[in-house]
């Protein structure tokens, strides 16, 4: 059995430069509204709810 796994991710020196000009919950809802890319620990759903931001994600392998 041979299994492989594929990985990607959005360049991170985007998410550094736009952490530095906006607050940080702007920051999430950008990446929440897909104005900005998710960090690559963060891929899964960002859901706002009275101001704050609640990360969900999951975890896959595949064979």
């Amino acid at each position: 059995m041979e299994r492989t796994l594929s990985v990607s991710w959005s360049d991170p020196n985007v998410l550094s430069q736009a952490a530095r000009a906006m607050s940080g919950i702007e920051f999430l809802q950008a990446i929440r509204d897909a104005r900005l890319p998710p960090a690559p620990i963060a891929e899964g759903r960002l859901e706002d709810s009275s101001g704050r931001l609640y990360a969900h994600g999951t975890t896959t392998a595949s064979s």
